[in-house]
């Protein structure tokens, strides 16, 4: 048992051992680097949630290639991850009906809130966005509130309706099947017709490794972890990890976003920035964030570890990943129904 300890608003929480500062500060930095290589050569916004949903047949964004690439990058550097450091990589904890439901919700619900960690967490309160503290505020209350209050109850409610699923497919060779997937998304996001040019779809794919690298060695591909963050109440054990890759993400992130537009009046490959221009707090910005911090918490991923998590063959990990595309797919297809976040 870790010696740390805590004795903040005289809670007694005590410090993981599993608390690895230094690998969350270099997560953290390599994180916000992955912004800053979108923003300076694609001029785009870091936002997993929305490059991933661009992909979708339903999307009607025309920029697939670049974006494509990016997710290579991340399924890419995963398979080679999840192979030399295991440590990054654990399953979801509670029954696979409950991480179903929540990555269905974190699909969802960060599409209709317009971001996610990344999107609002990174990019938005680097730009000091007050859409993106209303929707940090909210999903980040929900994911607390669901792990303290409701996680454990609808646990124990979903697991006789949870099918027995095996732990894992065999490491080695589900990361060649991902890492050749990669390949042939790469060779497809390279070749396909489209507006960005070949630097930005290179861009694309080192900004989608180097994110990918960040969320492994900083822990945020384990879900054990993540939840652990939310263990903040008397006698938990808590692991600040979140906390620590958050700081160095946004100020590299907010010192590239301010430096970006000084130093260059275009992207080095891009057309023009695509800076965010909304600016009111919504219904659904408020509701979406708010479901996404419940699916957050009961699937113990957002959407990129959840990409991550893909390469190491764990059932928990393909099951979020078919339910946070399948949310995003039916974003897609009630979004006129649904209005502007």
């Amino acid at each position: 048992q870790s010696t740390w300890g805590l004795d903040l608003l005289a809670m007694e929480i005590v410090i993981s051992p599993a608390f690895s500062p230094g690998l969350a500060l270099v997560g953290g930095a390599l994180i916000g680097t992955s912004a800053v290589i979108l923003m300076g050569v694609n001029g785009k916004i870091f936002g997993i949630s929305s490059i991933a949903a661009g992909v979708l047949p339903d999307n009607q964004m025309a920029d697939k290639d670049w974006r494509l690439a990016f997710l290579a990058g991340i399924v890419g550097a995963s398979s080679v991850l999840v192979n030399v450091f295991p440590a990054g990589f654990s399953p979801a904890p509670g029954s696979i009906t409950m991480i179903a439901l929540g990555a269905l919700l974190v699909g969802f619900g960060s599409r209709l809130g317009a971001g996610c960690t990344s999107g609002h967490g990174v990019s938005g309160l680097s730009r000091l966005s007050r859409r993106s503290f209303a929707a940090v505020g909210t999903f980040f209350t929900s994911a607390y509130l669901t792990t303290v209050f409701v996680r454990p109850a609808l646990d124990a409610a979903l697991a006789p309706l949870s099918p027995a699923l095996p732990l894992t497919v065999p490491v080695p060779f589900f990361s060649t099947i991902v890492a050749a997937s990669a390949a042939l998304m790469l060779s497809r996001a390279l070749t396909q017709p489209g507006p960005s040019s070949w630097a930005m779809r290179m861009a694309g794919f080192c900004a989608g490794a180097t994110a990918a690298s960040g969320l492994v060695l900083s822990g945020m591909s384990n879900p054990n972890k993540v939840l652990t963050f939310f263990n903040f109440f008397p006698g938990a054990t808590w692991d600040p990890s979140l906390a620590l890759v958050m700081i160095p993400a946004i100020a590299i992130t907010m010192t590239g976003y301010r430096l970006i537009p000084k130093l260059m009046d275009k992207p080095v490959a891009g057309h023009k920035f695509d800076w965010p221009t909304a600016t009111e707090i919504t219904s659904n910005l408020v509701l979406g964030s708010a479901l996404f911090g419940v699916g957050w918490s009961l699937s113990g991923g957002c959407p990129g570890p959840i990409l991550v998590g893909v390469a190491s063959g764990l059932s928990s990990s393909l099951v979020a990943f078919g339910f946070l595309m399948l949310g995003k797919y039916i974003y897609e297809n009630l979004r006129p129904m649904l209005g502007p976040s």
